[in-house]
Parts: C-alpha cells; sequence; structure tokens
C-alpha cells in the first residue's frame, strides 16, 4: 500500500529491523541464555520476535502520514465500501 502511494523508503527499510533486531539480540544475548539453563537457539528466537515487532512498529509509523490504516481489516472505510459491493 505504501508502494502504490509513492512511499518507497518505509516499505523498503522495514524489514531491515527484523534482521537487525536478530542480530543484534541473537548474538548480544547468546552468551547468557544458556547460563540461564536455556538453549541457545532462543536468543535468536526472542530476536525474531523482537525484530518483527520493530519492523511492524516502523511500517505502522509510516502508513500514518498516508492516511493508510496499520493493519486492514474492516474498520478501514475502503474495506467497509469493498465489502457492501460485494454482498
Amino acid at each position: 500500500m505504501l508502494n502504490a502511494s509513492g512511499r518507497f523508503a518505509v516499505p523498503a527499510l522495514a524489514p531491515a529491523l527484523l534482521n537487525l533486531g536478530m542480530v543484534v539480540f541473537g548474538v548480544g544475548a547468546h552468551p547468557g541464555v544458556p547460563r540461564a539453563g536455556q538453549p541457545a537457539i532462543l536468543a535468536m528466537a526472542i530476536g525474531v520476535l523482537i525484530g518483527g515487532a520493530l519492523q511492524f512498529a516502523r511500517a505502522a509509523a509510516g502508513a500514518r502520514p498516508a492516511r493508510l490504516p496499520a493493519a486492514p481489516g474492516v474498520a478501514a472505510p475502503a474495506s467497509r465500501r469493498a465489502a457492501r459491493r460485494a454482498r
């Protein structure tokens, strides 16, 4: 949706936050996780969650100036119009 409205930077850079979260948290927390009695891969799994949250937050913040809903649903006016036409 952002690409269609002429906003290209946010959709291009938001996935980098996922990678950044995975690498930074995965590498940073890796030494501490086994000491806590958990498998080392848990650090990467938490990094994926943090990176995904960062990516969503950045994409949602970029959608606000374009007057797009953060998550499409029936609350969006265009969705309601499309649902009425489909009946």
